[in-house]
């Protein structure tokens, strides 16, 4: 997936999103972020808590369709996917 080329729809949007940064606390791993190269700050896409929590600071909008549809998929899938694997590990 190439997330290089977001078309800005939004009248007021000026970017395309707010940029976190890591504290070194927490299980936190950037999926996308403004520079590939640094995986510590400028982040867009996280996922944490084991898997549990997904949080994305851009708009989807800002996409196409093709791009977004199987980030989606790939949301839902993993999100199940680790609540269900952490269910049959607690029994």
């Amino acid at each position: 997936m190439s997330f290089t080329k977001a078309r800005d729809k939004w009248i007021y949007s000026g970017d395309l999103g707010s940029l976190m940064a890591l504290t070194g606390h927490g299980d936190a791993l950037f999926l996308i972020g403004k520079d590939a190269e640094d995986e510590y700050k400028d982040g867009a896409l996280t996922v944490c808590m084991g898997g549990q929590l997904i949080v994305q600071t851009f708009s989807s909008h800002s996409f196409p369709y093709d791009k977004m549809y199987p980030l989606w998929e790939n949301y839902i899938y993993n999100a199940l996917r680790t609540t269900f694997l952490e269910d049959e590990n607690l029994e």
